[in-house]
Parts: C-alpha cells; structure tokens; sequence
C-alpha cells in the first residue's frame, strides 16, 4: 500500500492493518534489541561467563545474530559502572527507532495513546545516549527494569505490545470480494462488492502489470476505499461513502491522466474540484502531484453502487496511461491520442496489450505486412493514411491487440496465420484500403472501403 500518500490525504484508517503488523514486527526487534543491550552489558562486566545465546530470538526478530556476537565479543569495561562496544551506539539508536514504530502504529488506531507513548519515549531517551559507543551500565539497567515505579523502555515497551494486540483484535482483516477489508458493518457489503465488480470486470486489461490491490475500512460514519492502481508512489484513489454521498479523491502526477479520469464519469452528475497542485518530499517520481476531489450524490442504493462500479472499472485504463498517450501520439496528434485512449476505456478495451505487445513495433509489422513494397512508416500515421483512417487503423490495432493476449498470443501481428478479433478488421487491412486508391473514400480497384469507427460501432475495412 501506498502509505506516504495514503496518510497526507488523512485517510489512515485503511492503514491500520499494515501498520498494526508493522508494530508487532517492531515489537519483537525491540525486544532482541533490549535483550543484546543487557547481554552486551553482561558480557562487559563478567568476561569469564558463557556468553548469553540470542540466535533463535535474534532469527525470529530478523536481527542480525553474528553483528550481535560480534559486539559481545569486543566489548569491555573501560572503568568501574562504564561499558564499550563497537556498534553499541547502532544498537541503542535502532531500539529507540523500533520503539517509535510500535507508537506510529499505535497512534494510527488510538491517537491519544500514541501521543501518550511518544512522550514517555521522548523523556526515556534523555538517559542514554545514541553517539558513543561507550555507556554506563547503571543506564542500561534501568531502562532494562520492571520493578518499582519509575518508567523504563522494557515497561514501555510491554505496554505498547499489549496496545497493538488489542487494535490487532479489532483490524482482523477478511476479505470481501477481494478486497482487504476490516472493521465493517453488514450494510457495507454491498458497496464493496459494487466497487470490486467494477475492478474485476476489467483487471485483465492491465495483464501482467501489478496494481489495482484494494483496501477497505470503516471510519466511524464513512467507508473509505483505497485501490494503488499502479506503481508510481503518488497515483492513488480514495473513495469515501458517508450515506448515499461518494466521495472520490484522486492523485496523479501527470495532468493530463488526471483530466482523462475525470471525464471517465461524463454519465455521472459528479461535481468535480479544480485541479489542485500539491507537493510533498520522498516519492520516487518527484516532490509534485495533482488532487482532484469529486463528490456524486446518489438518488438511490442502485444508482450509489452503479457509480462504485464504474469507478471499479476505470482504475485499469489509468495503468500505463502516460506511456501509451507518448507512444500514440508519435504517429497522430496528441489531442486525437487521448481521444483514442478514451474510446478504448469507453469499449473496455484499453491500451496495456498494445504496449505489452510491442506498440511502435507492432505499428511497424503491420503496416509492413500491408504494403511492403510501396512505403515505409516514417511520418506520422495521419500524414500518411489521413486523420480518419488513422484513427480506424488503431482502434483496429488497440482491440486485436487486446483480443491476442487475452487469448494467449505472445505477439498480434508480427506472423500467419494473423489472429485478428471477432467482428474487427486486421489492421494491415485498413493500411491496404488507404493506400491502394486514395484513402478511406476511395476504396475502388478492390481495395475495400471503411465503415463505422465510433465507440461500439463495426468495422469492415478493405478486402482482408
């Protein structure tokens, strides 16, 4: 999950499973790490002893077992009640920071025991320090205590353990149609499913791109439903449904994939924010994202789950988006690229085949394979083939490239027998009625005509 971007829209309740699960990991780091301070301190102090064997807590802690013998192993008493060891300054400063993820876990769940946490954690830290690899044992000692009333790390640390296994009770995640969910009511059910219908109707598109993982939780009055739809750290969708309003709030960092989702939902009365410019530090793409909220006031239960599912839906054709509206618009404008793109979400189509498939190439081999002697694609598709037949030739290309891979060809065009879509012409087909006789109105010395091209429309180009 996209948690850096999850959290600065505020919405971390579909957070708390994974944070929950990080705390407890950090818990049992903690631990160890409590337990190799002491045992360093021992080893120290009484050189003569068998020193303590962590392996097995260490291994189930996923903390380094030989790094720990090793500091055991050099470290010393520099003078009376003083210690040194090579790392023990490491040691100390990863404690505390394991420590200070089990309270970021805890305050996702409950804020006020998390702020109460931090600041005992704040005061605990005055009384070792995290520079020097030399220590006084006395210190060690009473962070290490249970007994009696002064606070100490391993008290602190108990009491966090005991507070993530309480917020773990009430985040048991299950999974409602595919969606991770926790902490619902029974009436959220069908909103989900609305939601992972939409999702599931066309996952295939992205083929073996990742992506599209969804989240669900209850937030007092509101659902809140997160999907990751791709890679890129700071593309992300959240949907809330407080009654019958569905809220949707979407990040992306290329404008234009922001606008296209928009008009994704033309059929829907959806008021719609400016495009927000926002900018935070640590996404791999860059420090600057767009924000866009919409709001969709449902009439009744039917129209409210016909939108989740449409947003369900759209997810898939914002995959890759960027790329394949590149790749297009090298061979027509790039107002007609997106235009393409939008008809191919509209027929559940989509463009992650084309690129899978090869896209300029697979441009290339077809038009190769339909006139191999006459020309070659050098300038732009429309420039040679016209505006319309351009157009007619890629929709050909999107849905027989979408159709190949679904039926499990590795490649559309590039041999014999073609593997062309039902009720679709072959793409080189529309090449050989473009070029033999004058483009798309032409179409006489048995060179075929064109037909159709609208969204759900059929084609029948050339002679094939």
């Amino acid at each position: 999950m996209k948690e850096r971007i999850v959290q600065q829209l505020g919405e971390i309740e579909v957070l708390l499973p994974a944070r929950v699960a990080e705390g407890l990991a950090a818990n049992d780091r903690a631990k160890a790490g409590l337990s190799a301070l002491q045992a360093v301190a021992k080893q120290a102090t009484h050189p003569a002893e068998e020193p303590d064997d962590l392996s097995a807590e260490c291994a189930a802690a996923g903390v380094d077992a030989a790094a720990i013998r090793s500091m055991m192993a050099a470290a010393r008493e520099t003078s009376p009640g003083r210690i040194a060891a090579p790392g023990l300054a490491k040691l100390v400063r990863s404690l505390f920071e394991d420590v200070g993820a089990m309270i970021a876990a805890v305050t996702a769940g409950d804020q006020a025991a998390g702020s109460m946490a931090d600041n005992r954690l704040s005061t605990l830290r005055t009384r070792l320090s995290t520079e020097y690899d030399e220590i006084e044992v006395a210190r060690i000692i009473e962070l290490s205590a249970l007994l009696g009333g002064a606070d100490s790390l391993h008290r602190l640390i108990m009491d966090l353990h005991k507070a993530l296994n309480r917020l773990s009770a009430t985040c048991a995640e299950e999974d409602v149609a595919g969606a991770s969910a926790h902490g619902l009511l029974p009436e959220d059910r069908p909103l989900i499913e609305a939601f992972m219908r939409g999702v599931h109707r066309t996952r295939d598109l992205k083929f073996d791109h990742p992506g599209l993982d969804t989240t669900v939780a209850r937030s007092g009055t509101r659902l809140v439903i997160q999907n990751d739809i791709g890679e890129t750290d700071a593309h992300v969708v959240i949907v809330t449904v407080e009654a019958m309003t569905v809220a949707v709030t979407y990040t992306d960092i290329h404008r234009a994939r922001a606008r296209f989702f928009i008009a994704l939902f033309d059929r829907f009365a959806v008021k719609w924010s400016g495009l927000g410019r926002e900018r935070t530090k640590g996404f791999a793409d860059g420090d600057t994202f767009y924000l866009i909220t919409g709001h969709y006031q449902a009439d009744a239960d039917k129209s409210r789950e016909a939108f989740l599912e449409a947003i369900g839906m759209s997810l898939v054709f914002l995959i890759d988006w960027n790329r394949a509206r590149k790749r297009l618009a090298r061979l027509i404008s790039k107002s007609e690229a997106v235009g393409l793109l939008k008809w191919a979400a509209d027929n559940n189509i989509g463009h992650r085949a084309f690129l899978q498939a090869g896209d300029i190439q697979l441009i290339e081999t077809a038009f190769d394979r339909a006139v191999p002697l006459q020309t070659r694609l050098g300038a732009r598709l429309d420039a040679l083939l016209g505006r319309q037949a351009a157009r007619l030739f890629l929709m050909s290309v999107l849905r027989t490239a979408t159709a190949g891979l679904s039926a499990g060809h590795s490649t559309i065009f590039a041999s014999r027998p073609r593997h062309t879509a039902p009720n679709t012409a072959d793409p080189s087909g529309v090449i050989r009625s473009t070029t033999c006789t004058g483009g798309v109105s032409g179409a006489s010395g048995g060179c075929g005509a064109s037909s159709g091209g609208l969204a759900g429309a059929r084609e029948t180009v050339g002679r094939l």
